[in-house]
């Protein structure tokens, strides 16, 4: 089997292990000797991979889970792009696993809910230039990417970020509120309701009636 690019060959790889039910995660690169941008041999390998050396001086409540999963799997595969080739091909294979095969994978491994360069491009442009908010980008996003898990905490972090390279704008209805108020603190005869989405954290509608009204 042979891909075109690198990253055909870990799109490939990437719907394997989700079909199968494991994660898998890099381990060994090595660049072309002359030319650093080019990538002729790469090993992947089980997220359960290798093993944990137990320090004595940590105590056992206060391990980070992740230890668990390091259990020695020995699945691993070696893939290379020879000069004298076209594309990336596939050297060498071990495909048994020490441990059960999980059908939930793509919800539970980070790997898998990363949000992808199309989404933080969509997340980007809804934050900056359309104001929306977590509820609404993650209800566009499960339409826009049905076969992806959306992680909420992932998507709220990426909108937190893109917030910081909005440029403030002048909102007229926020302002117009602002002035009936100020109206209000002069004469309480005026009556002012306004609707919020809080979700959204904007103001939906606004109703008021002046005194001579």
């Amino acid at each position: 089997m042979e891909f075109e690019t690198w990253e055909l060959a870990e799109s490939y790889l990437n719907e394997y292990a989700k079909q199968q039910g494991f994660s898998f995660r890099k381990k060994r690169r090595i660049l072309d000797p002359t030319d650093s941008t080019i990538t002729r041999r790469r090993t992947y390998e089980c997220s359960h991979a290798r093993t944990h050396e137990i320090q004595k001086v940590i105590l056992e409540e206060n391990r980070r889970d992740r230890d668990s999963e390091m259990i020695g799997c020995l699945w691993h595969i070696n893939l290379s792009f020879p000069k004298s080739g076209n594309g990336v091909r596939i050297n060498s294979i071990v495909g048994t696993h020490n441990h059960d095969m999980n059908p939930c994978i793509t919800e539970i491994a980070p790997k898998f809910r990363k949000l992808t360069d199309k989404m933080l491009e969509k997340i980007k442009f809804w934050t900056i230039e359309g104001r929306l908010g977590i509820p609404t980008q993650y209800n566009l996003l499960v339409a826009s990417f049905p076969n992806k898990v959306i992680n909420k905490k992932d998507l709220s972090n990426a909108i937190q970020q893109f917030k910081k390279q909005a440029k403030p704008i002048k909102n007229d209805a926020c302002q117009m509120l602002t002035e009936l108020y100020l109206k209000k603190d002069d004469d309480p005869r005026w009556i002012i309701k306004p609707r919020f989405d809080h979700g959204e954290r904007r103001l939906n509608s606004l109703f008021w009636m002046s005194p001579d009204q």
